[in-house]
Protein backbone atom coordinates (compact mmCIF):
# COMPACT_ATOMS: atom_id res chain seq x y z
CA UNK A 1 0.00 0.00 0.00
CA UNK A 2 1.40 3.00 -0.91
CA UNK A 3 -0.19 6.77 -0.63
CA UNK A 4 0.77 10.40 -1.37
CA UNK A 5 -0.53 13.07 0.71
CA UNK A 6 0.10 16.68 0.05
CA UNK A 7 1.88 18.95 3.17
CA UNK A 8 1.65 22.75 2.69
CA UNK A 9 2.36 22.72 -1.22
CA UNK A 10 4.04 19.52 -0.67
CA UNK A 11 3.99 16.03 -1.07
CA UNK A 12 4.78 13.53 0.92
CA UNK A 13 4.71 9.70 0.24
CA UNK A 14 4.43 7.18 2.63
CA UNK A 15 4.60 3.33 1.84
CA UNK A 16 3.73 0.36 3.77
CA UNK A 17 4.66 -2.84 2.88
CA UNK A 18 3.69 -6.28 4.15
CA UNK A 19 0.72 -4.74 6.24
CA UNK A 20 -1.76 -6.73 7.34
CA UNK A 21 -5.54 -6.49 7.08
CA UNK A 22 -6.89 -3.92 9.64
CA UNK A 23 -5.05 -0.16 10.93
CA UNK A 24 -2.21 0.42 10.47
CA UNK A 25 -1.39 4.02 11.72
CA UNK A 26 1.79 5.99 11.13
CA UNK A 27 3.12 8.75 12.04
CA UNK A 28 4.67 11.40 10.02
CA UNK A 29 6.29 15.00 10.82
CA UNK A 30 6.45 17.30 8.46
CA UNK A 31 7.92 21.20 8.02
CA UNK A 32 6.55 23.97 9.66
CA UNK A 33 5.21 22.03 12.86
CA UNK A 34 2.82 20.40 10.93
CA UNK A 35 2.37 16.52 12.39
CA UNK A 36 0.11 14.04 10.65
CA UNK A 37 -1.36 10.93 12.46
CA UNK A 38 -2.63 8.97 9.64
CA UNK A 39 -5.20 5.66 10.22
CA UNK A 40 -5.16 3.58 7.47
CA UNK A 41 -8.01 1.23 7.05
CA UNK A 42 -8.87 -1.27 4.87
CA UNK A 43 -10.05 -1.32 1.13
CA UNK A 44 -13.78 -1.77 2.35
CA UNK A 45 -13.67 1.39 4.54
CA UNK A 46 -11.55 2.87 1.76
CA UNK A 47 -9.49 5.50 3.12
CA UNK A 48 -6.59 6.88 4.18
CA UNK A 49 -7.38 9.64 7.27
CA UNK A 50 -4.92 12.14 9.29
CA UNK A 51 -4.90 15.19 11.42
CA UNK A 52 -3.10 18.56 9.85
CA UNK A 53 -2.63 19.94 13.40
CA UNK A 54 -2.83 23.49 12.38
CA UNK A 55 -0.20 26.15 14.16
CA UNK A 56 -0.52 29.28 15.63
CA UNK A 57 -4.24 29.16 17.19
CA UNK A 58 -5.59 28.42 13.62
CA UNK A 59 -6.88 25.05 14.65
CA UNK A 60 -6.76 22.16 12.27
CA UNK A 61 -9.10 19.18 10.17
CA UNK A 62 -9.09 15.79 9.11
CA UNK A 63 -7.70 14.90 5.87
CA UNK A 64 -8.70 11.70 4.07
CA UNK A 65 -7.88 9.86 0.69
CA UNK A 66 -8.52 7.19 -1.09
CA UNK A 67 -6.21 4.36 -0.18
CA UNK A 68 -4.34 4.52 -3.47
CA UNK A 69 -3.54 8.35 -2.26
CA UNK A 70 -6.30 9.84 -5.02
CA UNK A 71 -9.37 12.01 -4.21
CA UNK A 72 -7.11 14.06 -1.24
CA UNK A 73 -9.06 16.02 0.96
CA UNK A 74 -7.18 18.23 3.37
CA UNK A 75 -10.60 20.02 5.15
CA UNK A 76 -12.92 16.68 5.14
CA UNK A 77 -13.38 17.67 8.68
CA UNK A 78 -13.33 20.86 9.73
CA UNK A 79 -13.36 22.97 13.18
CA UNK A 80 -10.93 20.55 14.79
CA UNK A 81 -8.49 22.36 17.93
CA UNK A 82 -5.17 21.12 16.75
CA UNK A 83 -5.96 17.64 16.58
CA UNK A 84 -2.81 15.15 16.98
CA UNK A 85 -4.78 11.40 17.86
CA UNK A 86 -6.69 9.95 14.42
CA UNK A 87 -8.33 6.38 14.97
CA UNK A 88 -10.50 4.58 13.00
CA UNK A 89 -13.15 1.66 14.33
CA UNK A 90 -15.60 0.25 12.92
CA UNK A 91 -17.72 3.21 11.18
CA UNK A 92 -16.36 5.88 12.85
CA UNK A 93 -13.36 8.52 12.86
CA UNK A 94 -12.33 9.49 16.00
CA UNK A 95 -9.37 12.14 16.86
CA UNK A 96 -8.15 13.86 19.93
CA UNK A 97 -8.81 18.13 20.31
CA UNK A 98 -5.83 19.22 22.70
CA UNK A 99 -5.85 22.48 21.09
CA UNK A 100 -3.34 24.75 19.49
CA UNK A 101 -2.48 26.95 22.78
CA UNK A 102 -1.11 25.95 25.19
CA UNK A 103 -2.05 28.68 27.71
CA UNK A 104 -5.85 26.65 27.01
CA UNK A 105 -5.50 23.15 26.35
CA UNK A 106 -8.36 21.47 25.03
CA UNK A 107 -10.84 18.71 26.82
CA UNK A 108 -12.69 16.92 23.65
CA UNK A 109 -12.49 14.11 21.44
CA UNK A 110 -14.32 14.40 18.37
CA UNK A 111 -16.22 11.78 15.90
CA UNK A 112 -17.88 11.42 12.37
CA UNK A 113 -19.38 8.89 10.16
CA UNK A 114 -16.47 7.54 7.53
CA UNK A 115 -18.34 9.65 4.76
CA UNK A 116 -17.89 12.19 6.72
CA UNK A 117 -21.38 13.22 8.36
CA UNK A 118 -22.18 13.42 12.08
CA UNK A 119 -19.63 15.33 13.02
CA UNK A 120 -18.99 16.15 16.99
CA UNK A 121 -15.81 17.84 17.75
CA UNK A 122 -17.64 17.50 21.49
CA UNK A 123 -18.04 13.96 21.20
CA UNK A 124 -16.41 13.07 24.98
CA UNK A 125 -15.69 16.68 26.65
CA UNK A 126 -13.93 15.92 30.02
CA UNK A 127 -10.53 14.61 28.52
CA UNK A 128 -7.88 16.89 30.22
CA UNK A 129 -5.51 17.86 26.91
CA UNK A 130 -6.24 14.24 25.18
CA UNK A 131 -3.55 13.21 22.41
CA UNK A 132 -2.99 9.77 21.06
CA UNK A 133 -5.72 7.86 20.86
CA UNK A 134 -6.33 4.09 19.97
CA UNK A 135 -8.65 1.52 20.10
CA UNK A 136 -9.20 -2.04 20.83
CA UNK A 137 -12.75 -2.64 19.00
CA UNK A 138 -14.64 -2.24 22.17
CA UNK A 139 -13.05 1.15 24.06
CA UNK A 140 -11.78 4.06 23.15
CA UNK A 141 -7.99 4.80 24.95
CA UNK A 142 -6.28 8.32 24.79
CA UNK A 143 -3.68 9.74 26.91
CA UNK A 144 -4.40 13.18 29.10
CA UNK A 145 -1.25 15.26 29.10
CA UNK A 146 -2.29 17.64 31.30
CA UNK A 147 -2.17 15.12 34.36
CA UNK A 148 -0.65 12.33 32.89
CA UNK A 149 -3.61 9.83 33.08
CA UNK A 150 -5.19 7.41 30.10
CA UNK A 151 -8.74 7.81 29.90
CA UNK A 152 -11.01 4.94 28.32
CA UNK A 153 -14.93 5.19 27.24
CA UNK A 154 -17.32 2.86 25.17
CA UNK A 155 -17.29 3.40 21.51
CA UNK A 156 -20.50 5.30 21.97
CA UNK A 157 -19.04 7.77 24.30
CA UNK A 158 -20.43 6.35 27.15
CA UNK A 159 -19.31 5.10 30.56
CA UNK A 160 -15.97 8.07 30.28
CA UNK A 161 -13.63 7.22 32.71
CA UNK A 162 -10.73 10.11 32.40
CA UNK A 163 -8.63 8.58 35.35
CA UNK A 164 -8.37 4.52 33.64
CA UNK A 165 -5.45 4.88 34.40
CA UNK A 166 -3.08 6.80 36.81
CA UNK A 167 0.40 7.30 38.53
Amino acid sequence: MAGSIAAEGRVRTARATGARTGVLRVAIVCAAALVLTLAIVTQAQAGIFWANYGSGGTGGTIGRANSDGSAIQQNFIAGAAGPVGVVVVGPYIYWSNPSTQNSSPGTTIGRASLDGTGVNQNFITTAKGPHSLTSDGTYLYWDNRLDGTIGRANLDGTSVNDNFITG
